[in-house]
């Protein structure tokens, strides 16, 4: 499912029959730009010419874990935000 290539990025690359640029890859953690402390964001970027490798299923369950983490927070801001307009 992941992949870490050899800039750093981790991400999911893109098959062609999903994404017409061959070498195009979800990125959710970028090794070069700054994110202003949030460790995973999405981006589209084409990965030619970097190798890759799978990473391991601990470090899947971490990643997956800590995507979940973020939605549920802020699904728990939105929920905090509806009552305080209510109130």
């Amino acid at each position: 499912m992941f992949v870490k290539y050899d800039c750093g990025c981790i991400g999911i690359p893109f098959k062609k029959e999903v994404f017409s640029e061959v070498n195009s890859a979800i990125i959710i953690k970028v090794c070069d730009i700054e994110t202003y402390g949030n460790e995973y964001s999405f981006f589209i970027r084409d990965m030619t010419g970097k190798t890759y490798e799978c990473v391991t299923e601990f470090e899947q369950k971490i990643i997956i874990g800590k995507i979940n983490s973020l939605i549920t927070r802020g699904y728990a801001l939105t929920e905090i935000r509806h009552l305080l307009k209510e109130h």
